[in-house]
């Protein structure tokens, strides 16, 4: 949409491969989980 607002010349968009940008979300999302659960159960340093 900011392509259309700002009427920049571009055409076509590149493709964003959402597979490899999913797995690196849930994986940073698992690891925050662990740290919480670590912190809670008084685990962590």
């Amino acid at each position: 949409w900011i392509v259309q607002a700002f009427e920049l010349p571009f055409k076509t968009l590149p493709d964003i491969h959402t597979d490899y940008l999913l797995e690196l979300v849930l994986a940073m999302l698992g690891l925050s989980g662990v740290r919480m659960v670590e912190k809670i159960k008084g685990v962590a340093k």
